[in-house]
């Protein structure tokens, strides 16, 4: 990771490049930190708000760009973030 360029911080480029692709409305890139918690990056392309995603999840952010950082272990947090998340597709779209 390290040897990519990686840094302590979710990557916001990375995020925001998954965004581009073609078809994808939201983009979300998790990000294990040091404390083997969970970190976790929204972006949008405008059609949904993930800034009321990631309130829902104990963070905050943009309409089209938003994260969380979660105080559980990683496994659990992303999982609990993935969950969220396809119910606020369902909801939103």
């Amino acid at each position: 990771y390290e040897a990519a360029g990686g840094d302590d911080v979710e990557p916001d480029g990375l995020a925001s490049d998954l965004r581009g692709i073609e078809g994808v409305e939201i983009s979300t890139l998790f990000h294990e930190t040091e404390e083997r918690f969970c970190r976790a990056g929204f972006r949008s392309r405008g059609a949904l708000n993930v800034s009321e995603l990631a309130m829902s999840l104990g963070g905050g952010g943009h309409h089209c760009a938003s994260g969380t950082y979660i105080k559980q272990d990683y496994e659990t947090a992303k999982q609990y973030c993935l969950e969220t998340i396809r119910e606020f597709i369902r909801r939103n779209l």
